[in-house]
Order: structure tokens, then C-alpha cells, then sequence
């Protein structure tokens, strides 16, 4: 009876003090990577917008062409 006593104080005094952590995730949320910023992003939009006006001349200069 004695040891019995002492197990239940035992376990008493250790589920006390157990925590208990949850972590809760929706199903199906769509994640979004971060915003991109610095040099680097600055550097790769120049270049891309670049090659867009470039492409934008020559197609202009295609239709001139065809005019004249």
C-alpha cells in the first residue's frame, strides 16, 4: 500500500509540471515565398527590363519597315 501511495505521489508531482505544446497547420494553405530585395533583385530587374524594351524596338522597327 505504501509503494503504491508513493507512485501516485510521484506521478502527482510530475504531471504537474508537464506541458503540453500543440501546433495547429490549415490544410491547404498556399504559402508565399518573401519578397525578394537588394542589389541582386535591382540587378535582375534592369536586365529583364532591358531586354524587354529591346524586344519592343525591333518589333517597332518590324512594323516600320513593313510601311515603308
Amino acid at each position: 500500500m505504501e509503494q503504491l501511495k508513493g507512485q501516485m505521489r510521484y506521478l502527482e508531482e510530475h504531471t504537474a509540471y508537464s506541458t503540453l505544446t500543440i501546433t495547429l497547420y490549415e490544410a491547404g494553405a498556399a504559402t508565399t515565398p518573401p519578397d525578394e530585395w537588394g542589389f541582386v533583385k535591382a540587378l535582375k530587374d534592369a536586365v529583364h527590363n532591358l531586354v524587354n524594351a529591346f524586344s519592343a524596338v525591333v518589333r517597332g522597327l518590324g512594323w516600320i519597315i513593313r510601311w515603308l
